[in-house]
C-alpha cells in the first residue's frame, strides 16, 4: 500500500492476482487516476487538442498566419487531457513544488517520445529567473 502522491490517501483494494502482479506505475489512487484522461485521436496534428476529425485546431491555423508566431511550434504531444483536475495538479507540480508528482507522466512521456519523436532531440529550455523565483525549483530536471 502506498499514499497517493497526490491527495495522499492510501488505497487499500482488495486482495487479487493484479494487486500482486500489476505494477500501479502512476502512484495515484484509484479515485485520482480517474481524473487522468488520456488524449487520443483525432486531434489537432500540431498542438494535440482533442478535435472531431485529425486536422490542424482553429487556434494553430492562427497562430501559423501570425508573422510573429509562424513556425513556432512544429509538434507537442500532450499525454493527458488539460481538464479541472489536471489543472489543480499541475499547480501542484509547479507551484507547490511536489516532485513526486513528475512521477505520474514519466513512464506515458517515455512512450509517447519513442512513438513520435524517437528522431529529435530533447532541448530542455531554462527558467527565466522571475520564473524561478516563483517556482522554487528547475522543473526541466525532473
Amino acid at each position: 500500500m502506498i499514499a497517493c502522491a497526490y491527495c495522499g490517501k492510501v488505497d487499500s483494494p482488495l486482495p487479487s492476482w493484479a494487486t500482486f502482479f500489476v505494477v500501479n506505475d502512476n502512484n495515484l489512487c484509484g479515485r485520482c487516476a480517474e481524473h487522468l484522461e488520456k488524449l487520443e485521436s483525432p486531434w489537432c496534428e500540431v498542438c494535440s487538442r482533442p478535435m472531431k476529425e485529425n486536422g490542424i485546431c482553429s487556434d494553430c491555423n492562427r497562430w501559423e498566419s501570425s508573422a510573429k508566431w509562424a513556425g513556432l511550434i512544429q509538434r507537442n504531444r500532450s499525454v493527458f487531457q488539460y481538464n479541472e483536475w489536471m489543472q489543480g495538479y499541475l499547480a501542484q507540480l509547479k507551484y507547490r513544488g511536489d516532485a513526486a508528482l513528475a512521477d505520474v507522466f514519466a513512464r506515458n512521456l517515455q512512450r509517447i517520445y519513442r512513438q513520435q519523436f524517437d528522431r529529435c532531440l530533447l532541448v530542455p529550455i531554462p527558467l527565466s529567473e522571475q520564473r524561478m523565483s516563483e517556482r522554487g525549483s528547475i522543473r526541466v530536471r525532473l
